[in-house]
């Protein structure tokens, strides 16, 4: 019996990112799951739909109905009732490598939010980390039970894997090239489909969305003028 088997559904955590677009890929083609069982989930950090894009990237939903309907799979669109950066100015400082609370509140607690919705059953969570990709996710567990989400006393099982974690960059390049999936336009400033203003962005990929977005760039550095906190330190002064 294939572990896929197991499930009732396969929750695709789906960024719109290279390695979001790889797990789904390597599930339906490396281990046979039927599309039917498969849902692409997306958190959008900047709240419903309605909101204008801040830290989400303009052309991310869009996008996202592309691969959609590429994939022939259905894709369901979570929020947190509060933005990223409602989040930040409430918490007065910016996340941070030590304290991620973008992922932990816009992504971990949204999903479980609406996993805990479902009901009793069995429900797989993949996530598209890769062990390349730096250290800290080098250490990350390929399965464990996705405790935030998991409730054995309601009959709720939720499991969390993450199918891609021994790939290469340049395998999960060449997946999206053989499904003839374009990238997310994004690809052609940063090398990672992540917030458009992320911390972990280099200061050359940092400078280069400033200058696509100038207005938003300079809420940023208002927004640290009103906080007294600094997205990313150098010296001591305004990341600018």
């Amino acid at each position: 019996m294939c572990l896929f088997d197991n499930y009732d559904q396969v929750h695709c955590n789906f960024s719109g990112g290279k390695d979001s677009i790889a797990l789904v890929l390597l599930l339906l083609y490396g281990y046979k799951v039927p599309k039917e069982k498969l849902v692409l989930v997306h958190m959008r950090v900047d709240g419903p739909e309605e909101n204008k894009a801040f830290f989400d990237w303009e052309e991310t939903d869009d996008y996202l109905k592309y691969c959609s309907e590429k994939l022939g799979m259905p894709l369901i669109m979570l929020a947190s009732d509060i933005s990223l950066k409602e989040r930040i100015e409430m918490r007065g400082m910016w996340p941070s490598s030590a304290m991620q609370f973008c992922t932990s509140y816009m992504m971990r607690d949204t999903y479980s939010k609406w996993a805990r919705t479902l009901g009793p059953g069995k429900y797989l969570c993949v996530s598209g980390e890769r062990a390349d990709e730096s250290s800290r996710r080098a250490k990350k567990k390929v399965f464990e039970i996705y405790k935030h989400a998991n409730a054995s006393t309601k009959k709720r099982y939720v499991d969390w894997l993450r199918p891609v974690h021994h790939l290469l960059e340049t395998e999960v390049w060449e997946l999206m090239r053989l499904a003839g999936i374009d990238p997310h336009p994004c690809y052609e400033y940063v090398s990672r489909c992540s917030c458009k203003f992320c911390i972990f962005l280099s200061p050359t990929e940092m400078a280069k969305v400033a200058e696509l977005h100038p207005f938003d760039f300079n809420e940023l550095v208002e927004m640290e003028k009103r906080m007294g906190h600094t997205m990313r330190y150098k010296k001591s002064t305004l990341f600018r």
